[in-house]
């Protein structure tokens, strides 16, 4: 075997290993960048619902998906420590988790190649009917666990009592 062919077959082994680290490494680098948007994605969804799952789940994988990208952790970091402060001041306190959530939306758009200004990421829209409809499910909720934990009673009123034949008799409310 000559010099020559040998050159050859190193080249075409090297030349193949090369590919397949190249070929692994983009689809390493593509998988992460979609696990990043994805985050990104129901962050910006659910940005009027910060307490659904979703965007818990989300916000508490950032410091997984964007481990190293100093400036996307600073922010969530802020996010983080406000959101187990006390909430004297219920409006201050949304008005700074909405002001320190567009800071942390902006710097994760930036990192996934996203030209956002700021006023865009503030801006939800968030139908009145949506927050009636989650304002009221609470109310259910705590309710019900009052009512299973005997805090509250259940008032039962009977509108019609049957007489001793079965045929029932309607209640004259005024003679309670």
């Amino acid at each position: 075997m000559s010099t020559t062919d040998i050159v050859v077959i190193v080249a075409a082994v090297v030349g193949a290993l090369v590919g397949a680290v190249v070929s692994i490494l983009w689809q390493y680098r593509d998988r992460q960048y979609d696990r990043r948007l994805n985050i990104f994605r129901a962050m910006m969804e659910l940005r009027a619902s910060p307490v659904h799952a979703s965007f818990v789940n989300s916000f508490n994988a950032i410091p997984i998906e964007f481990y190293g990208v100093k400036n996307v952790i600073d922010k969530w970091d802020a996010l983080y420590r406000h959101f187990g402060t006390k909430m004297e001041d219920e409006k201050a306190w949304a008005t700074t988790r909405i002001d320190l959530m567009v800071d942390l939306l902006h710097s994760m758009s930036q990192k996934l190649g996203y030209k956002f200004d700021p006023s865009q990421l503030k801006a939800i829209y968030s139908p009145v009917a949506h927050g009636n409809r989650e304002d009221m499910n609470a109310a259910t909720r705590i309710a019900l666990a009052d009512l299973l934990h005997g805090h509250r009673t259940l008032r039962l009123e009977i509108a019609n009592w049957p007489d001793n034949m079965g045929e029932p008799q309607a209640v004259d409310p005024q003679k309670k």
